[in-house]
């Protein structure tokens, strides 16, 4: 019985580290999105942000750093 268990336990744990490990990184990087983005930086652009989640101070700051690094790239 001891042993069905521990095999029970052994089997489940390798599951469990499977499904777990297998979360690459199978989207390209914002840098590598960048590149492939061709907009006339002579241009000026207004875009408009829209969250759902704005009234949480965390979250703010998540936006904030968003938009400064998006800000950072297109200057315009």
């Amino acid at each position: 019985m001891k042993i069905k268990r521990i095999l029970s336990v052994i089997i489940l744990l390798i599951i469990t580290s499977f499904l777990f490990s297998c979360h690459g990184r199978l989207v390209p990087s914002y840098e590598d999105k960048k590149r492939d983005i061709h907009i006339d930086m002579n241009k000026e652009y207004n875009l408009e942000f829209w969250a759902k989640n704005d009234s949480n101070i965390s979250q703010q700051q998540v936006y904030i750093k968003a938009v400064e690094k998006f800000n950072e790239y297109y200057p315009n």
